[in-house]
């Protein structure tokens, strides 16, 4: 039974390696990967007040009917 017992912790340890493994090479993988920033356009069209509060009512009106 003692034996059986060191079986498991070795396998145990030796899965644990493994995975400690893959966990790092999948950080140094995350931190290599390059991420773009878009840049907004230049001529952007400014958002009509009359409908910029429309949405802002047609939000609250919905979080105020499920009760948020």
């Amino acid at each position: 039974m003692a034996d059986f017992a060191e079986i498991l912790t070795h396998h145990d340890q030796k899965i644990e390696a493994e995975l400690d493994a893959k966990y790092i090479q999948q950080e140094w993988k995350f931190a290599k990967e390059k991420h773009e920033s878009k840049m907004m356009p230049k001529d952007v069209p400014p958002v009509d007040p009359e409908i910029r509060k429309e949405q802002v009512l047609l939000v609250f009106l919905k979080k105020k009917r499920i009760g948020v």
